[in-house]
């Protein structure tokens, strides 16, 4: 019995939305695999060589990482915006939105939660997929693009060095622990369940 043949019996045990979520990600593997492997980055990307289905399921640990995250994201913004750390409002992207302009601010930041714990479960299962470079290398590499980019957008800078000098240091202090917690415990999770 491949690999394979045992991935999809298991499949049929869940719902059908997963399984349409599985069976494409196991075509853009299989599609990628030989390219991969002629490139010399199969076993960087993929360090086993067996599929291993329970890497695409949300855990717990998943679920309580992308949390905790968001959570702490969301009050190390509060307490940046409160004593004058950022120039911005985190929540301000609301207000060029007619939909969310005339609501509330505790709607806003619990939309932003919202929106961070997406964000954060998405990079968790990212995460999981670079096992083989160190958490501190690509939290800091993420980190360093989130920063300039999120800045960016809502500074609009008309010269790179306008742009540099615009960048918040504890605003990009805040998003690399952030992302080292998140590709931390994503690393330790699959060498864990690789060891097991």
């Amino acid at each position: 019995m491949t690999a394979l043949t045992m991935i999809e019996i298991e499949l049929k045990r869940k719902s059908l939305s997963f399984i349409r979520m599985t069976t494409s990600y196991l075509v853009i593997v299989q599609k990628t695999e030989p390219l991969l492997h002629l490139l010399g980055l199969k076993k960087l990307i993929f360090p086993d060589t067996s599929f291993k289905e329970e890497s695409l399921i949300m855990s717990k640990t998943m679920a309580w990482t992308s949390f905790f995250a968001a959570l702490f994201t969301l009050i190390s913004l509060k307490f940046l915006q409160f004593f004058n750390f950022i120039k911005w409002s985190p929540v301000g992207w609301a207000k060029k939105w007619l939909i969310f302009g005339s609501k509330n601010e505790y709607s806003k930041w619990v939309l932003l939660f919202i929106i961070l714990l997406i964000v954060f479960g998405i990079f968790y299962l990212v995460s999981k997929l670079t096992v083989n470079i160190s958490p501190a290398i690509t939290a800091l590499v993420i980190s360093v693009i989130c920063a300039v980019a999120l800045e960016w957008v809502i500074y609009s800078p008309s010269t790179l060095w306008e742009g540099i000098k615009s960048i918040s240091i504890p605003f990009f202090s805040i998003i690399a622990v952030v992302s080292r917690f998140v590709t931390g415990t994503a690393v330790y999770e699959v060498k864990s369940s690789i060891n097991s």
